[in-house]
This record gives C-alpha cells, structure tokens and sequence, in this order.
C-alpha cells in the first residue's frame, strides 16, 4: 500500500464527496469586520487552507443570535450576512476544497467575550443564558437560566442559521455542540441540572440538541449534509463520560446527522479543548473510536494527531473515517500537498505550544490566532514574501530560532546571507528547550529550519565567534545581532553557594541536583523542571519570588498550559509558594517571607528558573559602525520563540 493512501482517499460524508480524509478543524479568530461580517483578513487565511490541499475546511463559528454574538466573529442571524459568506465559500472552491459552515451560541462564555466590545451599548445587549444556574468557575458570574421561551427562539435561530448557510453556498452545516459551550452545557450534567425535559437523564440532556438537528434538517432537505461536533469525554468530574456521549452520538445519528465530530473536554478543562505539548498523541482517538463502535454513519477524530503516520494508522484501523486538524494547518497550510507529494521535511509541524489558543491581545480589533512556527498566520498579505529589489550581503549573528528564520527569508527574498554561530551546531537555547523530556518533538522546529537553510543556500559557518573586527572584515552591508539571551541570577546573600544552579544547566547535564530540591521561579521553566524532577522522585518545593518584579506564578504562560502543570504537581504533592520573598540562600536551603512569617526550606539543591535577559554586548560594540543594523529576538529582550521567529520574518522582510 502507498504511502498515505488512506489519507489521500476520497470519502463521503452523506452525499458530500471529499477529495481526501484530511478536515480543518474550526478555529475561532477575532478577524472578522466590526459588522461581524467577513473580512478580507479572513478570506485570504481561508485560500492558503484551501490551497493546501485540505478536504474540508470548517468554519469559524457563527453566532445564530444577535444577543449571543462575540466582537470580530463572524455571524449568520439575519440574511444580510449571506452576501459576505457568499464570498467565503467561492473563495475556499476556487482551491478545490469543501467548506461546511459551522452555526454556535457560546452560552455562558460570553460573560468574557462580552468584555471585548468597545461600544459598552452593544456589550448590555448580549443576554447571557445556560441551562442551569451554574457559576462561571473563573469570575462567579450566575447566568440567566434558559426558558421554554428561550428553547423556542434558540431552535428557530439554528433553524434559520442553517437556511443561510445552505444560501451562502456551504458544502454542509456543522452544529457547534461540544466545549462546554451553550449546546454542550446542555449536554453535560455538571452544567445541565434541570428537572424538566430538558434534563436529567442522557436523553432528556439531549433532546434540546436532537430538537435543533431535526429543525436544521427540515429545513435543508434530505440531501445536504449536517455534521455534529461533540465532546467525548469532559474530563470534568460529574461531567459527561465517554459511554453518555456514546449514547447520545446515536441519538444525534437518529435524529438525522451525518456525521459525528468528536472532540473532548469542556470550558473548565480546556486543557483537553487544545491538548498541548504534555499530553500523549492521539490523546482523543479512543473517544472516537468508541462513538464510532455505536454509530453507522463517518466519525471525525481530533486533538493533537502529530503526522501523516498517525493518521494513517489511525485511519487503517478503522478508527475514524476522517481526520480533524487545527492547530497542524495553522502552522502549515500547505502540510496536506506537502505530504501528499511526499515532503515531510519541508512541513512545519506543530509543536502544541498552544501560543496560538492562549493569545488573546487587549488591543481591541486585534486577531486572536498566533502561531510560534508560523508568523503569517492572519497576516498572510502583510507577511508575503517577495524578492528583493536590490540584493544585499547580509551577515546574521547567531544562529537560534530568530537568526535562524531570518537568514532563511532573507535568502528566499534573493539577498546573500551568510550565518554565523558560536556554537559548534545551531539552534541556541532551543537544543536546551528540546531535552526537556516531554519536548522532545520540540526538535521537529530545528531540523525543518536547518533543512530551510540549505535549500535557500545561506552559507552557515559554527563555531565562529562574531568580535567587531570579524564582522567588520566580512564587509557586510547588513548586520543582523541575534546573539539571544542569558540566564538571570539572583543576588542575595548566600549565592555563592555550591548547592544554587541554573535551571538551564540542570536541563543540559551540567548540575547535577540532590534529593531535595527549591525552584525558585513559578513561570514556563521553572513549573516544568519541578515537574520532571518530581516525576524522577525528586522531593521538589516551588517558589515565586515576588521581588523579583513581576515574577507572578504562571506569567506569560498559555493558561491551559499552567493549568496542566499545576494539577500534575499538585498530584505529585510539590508544594508552591506563590507569594513569597527569598531572603537568604544557604548550603542546606533557603529562607524566605510568606504572609510576614520568616520560613525555612530544607534542600539540597537550589534552581534559579528565574529568567533570562538581552545578551546585547555584540550590538553595542558595533552600534553606529555599520549603516544597516537590526537587533532581533532575545538580543532585543528576553522573550517567546514566537517573537523571536516573527522578529527575524519581520526583519528579513525589511531588508
């Protein structure tokens, strides 16, 4: 059998003919117009999709009620949007691709979304409702329990959601019905404690969903294609459980769907919403799977399926009849021709950083998506790569994530680049970041650049030390310092201390650590290296020094990433002072102040996980002696590798 040829096969989803088992599953992004109607910002994010060679793209979710609409989200709750969807699904034909529209209230979540309205008048319209009078875990807000009323005017509105779909020219209606959202809340007896009709039992939890798919199906006809997405497991206890949603899947098939999408988690565990880089692959096949041995019809599986040969396992087993990526095709559109034309290498895979679900800007009208791996990401016009008009010799200094991405699209752009690294391989803190041991995919970003920098024929030299003399000897008409970052130290009494390391030493085998261990430092690295010496039996405390400035516990962490690793030390019993100053460091631990109280912490072996910042010694040395000069990435300030890659994207297309 050939290389994917599972994944490469047509299939059917009722009478809709798919040219491959590959699905774009929906994403929501703040890009739409301030009208909600769509822009071209997203027209041109859905063509690099649709060029890619995806089967079926599924839309952003569309809100079916003026009153449970988001700011910048597309919506569909009255005719006039059918003009702009119109464009949408044109756009996503003229690539070959399929495109179902995806019809959604977000429930109790807008009592965050509707923060982002700049006009406080539009944000008092929206009406916050959910099944029960159930909280919001983050702020206590109580929503306005639904009346029959409200299930009336929610059915009309699928209903009529779906008619505008079908107009707009969608391929299929896809019925948002999973996340904890207002669909799924009704679905899961943790949200849904209603002693109606509407609740209790697994059918009485279902039938407002079964009401909405027959409306949507009377309204469409026999012939046009009506999928659901649902979570398989909430991982919420009291929660839906695999074998509720496997019963309700066949409720949902009776009813009249097509096909069955199955995703998993809730609101409140999110974390299984967008599985990042701590969870096992494939983590929610086995829900698929077990909807699949209860229904007839197509079932789609999702959540972090890293690789072709995944996928085709997955589909060889008869698992799933379909594939649903997300986060896979933001940080490459074009991964379904790549591997279809048998090009792995030149894929940019996914590192499940999850920097793209965690980025929500304050500046209002700003898009929500990033990706760390991809800074074109809604920026597809702004970011287009185009020739140079003028070639120039460019000299980049260093060769991490930054040097590394700006080398390649300078080279692209027709500009002659030379690289120089210290180092005897390139990468910088990255090889660090990749021995961490559930990073290990982490490599994936390195070998894809390094394969990037032969095909763009940037001369790369290792083991070259950049002085001001060396640089000004090659004569370079462009300088590009990106020399990264260094390791933040504490400077209290005590450390000069053996028993004080770096974390990043740690991770690199260079200290060696005791029994008895303190981090000191509660954000990424910090968290996750108490976490895999806890895993290796370590006994491990945490500490955030709050003088250190604004050293808060899981600052400028992805929230779901934060989440997950605080439950899993929480599990292992590592305790965690949030709230503290470091007084003093001695040889068999550490003092420091919590709530007025002096403490004392036995250990062995002190981590500072504290940091880093601009290693830009080179830059001021050579400042003012070359006429083109940019500083990028951590030589800047010590940041994400998302900024770094999109510094050195931006820089190369400067030149």
């Amino acid at each position: 059998m050939a290389a994917y040829e599972k994944l490469f096969e047509p299939g059917n989803i009722g009478n809709l003919v798919l040219k491959n088992r590959l699905v774009m599953a929906p994403m929501g992004f703040r890009a739409s117009n301030e009208d909600h109607t769509i822009s071209e910002r997203e027209l041109r994010y859905y063509a690099a999709r649709a060029q890619g060679g995806v089967g079926l793209i599924i839309s952003s979710s569309m809100f079916v009620l003026k009153q449970g609409r988001s700011p910048r989200f597309p919506c569909i709750y009255d005719d006039s949007f059918i003009t702009g969807l119109k464009r949408l699904t044109e756009t996503v034909h003229e690539y070959g691709a399929k495109i179902a529209g995806e019809i959604h209230h977000h429930g109790m979540y807008l009592c965050v979304t509707r923060n982002h309205f700049q006009d406080p008048e539009k944000a008092k319209e929206i009406d916050i409702i959910a099944p029960s009078p159930v909280p919001y875990f983050e702020n206590g807000y109580m929503p306005r329990v639904i009346t029959p009323d409200d299930i009336r005017e929610l059915v009309t509105a699928f209903r009529e959601g779906a008619r505008r779909v079908k107009a707009a020219g969608f391929d299929a209606v896809d019925i948002h019905a999973c996340h904890g959202y207002l669909l799924g809340s009704f679905l899961n007896p943790y949200t849904n404690r209603r002693a109606d009709g509407y609740g209790g039992s697994v059918e009485k939890r279902a039938r407002l969903v079964c009401e909405i798919i027959a409306a949507v199906r009377s309204q469409v006809g026999s012939d046009f294609p009506v999928t659901i997405r649902i979570s398989g497991d909430s991982y919420l206890p009291g929660g839906i459980s695999p074998e509720e949603s496997a019963a309700q899947a066949l409720l949902f098939e009776e009813a009249g769907v097509d096909a069955i999408h199955v995703s998993a988690g809730a609101i409140e565990s999110n974390e299984y919403v967008y599985p990042n880089f701590l969870f096992a692959d494939g983590i929610n096949v086995h829900l698929a799977d077990n909807i699949k041995k209860a229904v007839k019809i197509p079932v789609i599986t999702a959540g972090k399926i890293s690789g072709a040969e995944m996928a085709e396992s997955i589909l060889r087993a008869g698992r799933a009849d379909f594939i649903a990526l997300g986060r896979p095709l933001l940080a490459d559109p074009g991964l379904p021709e790549k591997y279809k034309e048998s090009r792995p290498e030149d894929v940019r895979q996914c590192l499940y950083c999850s920097n793209c679900t965690g980025y929500l800007s304050d500046e209002y009208g700003a898009p929500l998506l990033r990706c760390t791996v991809n800074p074109e990401v809604l920026e597809e016009e702004e970011m287009r790569l185009e020739k140079a008009a003028a070639p120039k010799d460019v000299l980049v200094i260093g060769g991490g994530l930054a040097g590394m991405q700006a080398a390649v699209d300078a080279a692209k752009r027709g500009h002659r680049v030379r690289l120089w690294e210290r180092a005897e391989r390139l990468g910088g803190r990255w090889n660090t970041v990749c021995r961490e041991p559930f990073k290990k995919d982490f490599k994936s970003l390195l070998r894809y650049l390094s394969i990037q920098l032969q095909k763009a024929g940037v001369a790369v030299t290792t083991g070259r030390e950049a002085t001001p003399q060396a640089i000004e000897q090659a004569c370079p008409e462009v300088v590009i310092i990106a020399t990264g970052g260094v390791p933040l130290s504490l400077r209290l009494p005590g450390c000069e201390k053996d028993c004080l390391v770096q974390a990043v030493d740690v991770i690199e085998g260079k200290a060696q650590v005791g029994d008895r261990v303190v981090v000191v430092g509660g954000r990424s690295i910090g968290l996750e290296i108490a976490l895999t010496l806890a895993e290796e039996g370590k006994e491990v405390s945490i500490v955030t020094d709050l003088e250190l400035g604004k050293d808060k516990q899981g600052r400028g962490m992805v929230g779901s990433i934060y989440r997950t690793l605080r439950k899993r030390l929480l599990k292992l019993r590592v305790p965690i002072f949030q709230h503290t100053s470091v007084r003093e460091i001695r040889n068999d631990g550490l003092y420091i102040v919590e709530n007025k109280a002096l403490l004392f912490i036995e250990a062995d072996t002190i981590v500072q996980a504290i940091g880093f910042k601009a290693d830009d010694n080179l830059y001021q040395a050579i400042k003012g002696k070359h006429s083109e000069v940019y500083v990028i990435g951590d030589a800047i300030e010590a940041r994400t590798a998302l900024d770094a890659i999109k510094d050195g994207a931006v820089t190369a297309r400067a030149i």
